[in-house]
């Protein structure tokens, strides 16, 4: 796991805390920082607070700035798209706060959902590098996509190697149908798994096959003895925001994400 150091502003007139992204700039070969808890008090008094930020930002040579907020900050929003922050997208985090009280999904006879196995993970890295693509890394025009694409497919190599995490593949006709990467926790003598990302194989959407894998991790965690599953869904993604609801969950929040700056090109930066 990469350490930070985490900073704050907390003024009467501006409040928020930023950190360098450490696992984004070893990806991109970019810095990366990150925005979080914006409270805007003052308005008219928080530019020279803000200020000592952007001089931190300046210094470190940070080519991408991401600020993420309560989607009800509207005003935060504003101030901050005067000083050249973008809208990308919307965050929702789906809940499912009793498995165990949904009955189980029948047996799919046609799916197999197992862990992946160290040979399979160049081709779940491919199918990573294809399935984000409403995500606001391949969104942004001013980020290159394939930053995106080298961004997804190295988390799929570093929850592979984390030992808190699984990384589930199913496969359907001989062939790897999509993948979970789901982590399960256990707090105050309750179970709980969080859905880090999730996928479809391209060749397989549009076939109904979402659905099926879906339920069979749920399934799958229901026999691990979890209650609660979460997890997190970007609003450009309206077929899945349609499943989330089908299956059951409920939206417990959304949170805002702007950015700053640019990622060029892949050998340019």
């Amino acid at each position: 796991m990469l350490s930070f150091e985490r900073l704050g502003v907390d003024t009467p007139a501006l409040r928020f805390s930023y950190f360098e992204v450490p696992w984004d700039t070893e990806i991109f070969g970019s810095r990366v920082a990150q925005l979080e808890g914006f409270e805007l008090r003052q308005p008219l008094q928080a530019a020279s607070d803000f200020s000592g930020y952007e001089r931190w930002a300046a210094e470190r040579a940070v080519a991408l700035e991401v600020c993420k907020l309560d989607a009800r900050r509207l005003a935060e929003m504003a101030w901050l798209q005067e000083r050249g922050f973008r809208w990308m997208e919307t965050m929702y985090f789906p809940l499912l706060p009793d498995l165990q009280a949904i009955p189980p999904a029948a047996v799919d006879p046609g799916l197999t959902l197992r862990p992946m196995r160290p040979d399979e993970l160049p081709e779940v890295q491919t199918i990573a590098e294809q399935s984000f693509v409403t995500s606001r890394f391949f969104i942004d025009p001013l980020i290159c996509p394939q930053r995106g694409a080298a961004r997804y497919a190295t988390w799929v190599r570093n929850s592979a190697k984390d030992p808190a995490q699984q990384v589930l593949v199913a496969e359907l006709e001989g062939e790897i149908a999509g993948f979970f990467i789901v982590q399960e926790r256990e707090q105050a003598g309750q179970r709980s798994a969080y859905w880090h990302l999730t996928a479809v194989a391209a060749a397989f959407q549009g076939r109904g096959v979402g659905k099926r894998l879906w339920r069979m991790v749920m399934n799958w965690h229901r026999e691990h003895g979890c209650r609660q599953l979460r997890t997190a869904i970007s609003g450009h993604n309206l077929p899945v925001l349609a499943l989330y609801g089908q299956l059951g969950f409920r939206f417990e929040r959304a949170e805002t994400t702007l950015h700053r700056g640019a990622l060029p090109p892949l050998g340019l930066a």
